[in-house]
């Protein structure tokens, strides 16, 4: 790769990711991601601040995400190390989010090429939170077809973060932003499973946001919907409407709702055909997170339905227009039993569950 003069430039290292094709990728302009690195050497005394380990991990590296700005670009008010660093994580984030993008380590190195043509290497930082491959989910390459669809994903990403701190997509901002905890959690894997269905509600909404009414004539307006069943009926926008996908629904939310107040989640996870007992808790994990990942797949990318989930007015509205409105812009149901089946990794259950 090379880095063009009077230039800022950021590069997201990660071990884990691995490109089908190894080659050189243009995603957007100035977004390249390659499964080498040869535009920069580390100065020695960023190897020695890092220590040689994590300076070899970064030169052994599987996938490198890099972000390069021009100088001169006014970037919206912001500091262009701040939008170079933006960009390369949510890139990751939507690898992550399309099922390719795992990592157990991650460097993030910034830097600028000056007019001339001399190269400065820094800040390096280390110590950044790798989204981990659960155990249960099998290893897949980065496809270009993944490319394609992150560049998408990761404009409208890049949108509504250019909101804050307004309320223009605050609730698609703030349910990503519980997916992106539920995607780094590495050893709790029953917070990564709760993390999962709260962004999943996010969209849902199950809830209604305004104030409660003063009590007329020894009365009280319901202010609220029943949480769990709009829930249920709402998932089956997504899943498709059944017995089977109201039930999956139901054990779902009441795995959440077991973690929310410190319950034993075991009592909650039924029995799968063909899955055994010990294996039951990580093959629902794994159907939350296809399920939530298809969810902001779909609306990220989308132009129809980042409008729609753009205001909460506008959220309210689309879950009370018709259903087979609400299903064209929504999409088929999503197969989820298949998906889950076909991307499970059998692994029994950890003893400190």
């Amino acid at each position: 790769m090379n880095i063009p003069q009077d230039t800022c430039f950021c590069c997201l290292a990660l071990n884990g990711p691995r490109l089908a094709v190894k080659q050189e990728h243009i995603v957007l302009p100035g977004l390249i991601v390659s499964n080498t690195q040869d535009a920069f050497e580390l100065e020695p005394h960023w190897v020695e601040w890092l220590g040689s380990i994590q300076a070899e991990s970064f030169r052994k590296s599987t996938l490198y995400v890099t972000a390069v700005l021009s100088s001169r670009n006014d970037a919206q008010g912001l500091p262009l190390h701040q939008v170079l660093d933006n960009r390369v994580r949510l890139f990751h984030h939507t690898l992550v989010l399309l099922g390719c993008g795992y990592n157990d380590a991650v460097l993030m190195v910034g830097g600028n090429r000056y007019h001339g043509g001399s190269l400065h290497v820094g800040p390096v930082r280390s110590g950044l939170t790798p989204c981990f491959r659960p155990y249960y989910r099998r290893a897949r390459k980065v496809e270009v077809v993944d490319l394609e669809k992150a560049a998408t994903i990761l404009t409208n990403l890049e949108l509504i973060y250019s909101h804050v701190p307004g309320r223009l997509y605050r609730r698609l901002r703030k349910g990503f932003n519980v997916w992106v905890r539920g995607a780094q959690e590495g050893e709790e894997w029953i917070e990564r499973l709760h993390s999962f269905i709260r962004a999943t509600e996010a969209i849902l909404k199950p809830t209604i946001a305004k104030e409660r009414r003063k009590q007329t004539r020894k009365r009280l307006r319901k202010p609220w919907r029943e949480i769990t069943s709009t829930f249920i009926d709402r998932g089956q926008a997504l899943l498709g409407k059944s017995k089977k996908s109201e039930k999956l629904l139901r054990q779902l939310y009441d795995i959440r709702s077991s973690v929310e107040h410190i319950k034993d989640i075991m009592p909650a996870v039924r029995k799968i055909p063909g899955i055994s007992a010990n294996e039951a808790f990580g093959f629902r994990a794994l159907q939350c997170e296809i399920l939530v990942s298809t969810i902001y797949t779909r609306i990220l990318s989308s132009e129809d339905l980042m409008n729609a989930f753009s205001t909460e007015v506008r959220v309210e509205g689309f879950w009370r227009q018709a259903g087979h409105k609400r299903q064209a812009l929504l999409g088929g149901p999503i197969n989820l039993e298949a998906e889950s089946h076909q991307q499970f990794l059998s692994h029994e259950l950890p003893d400190f569950y």
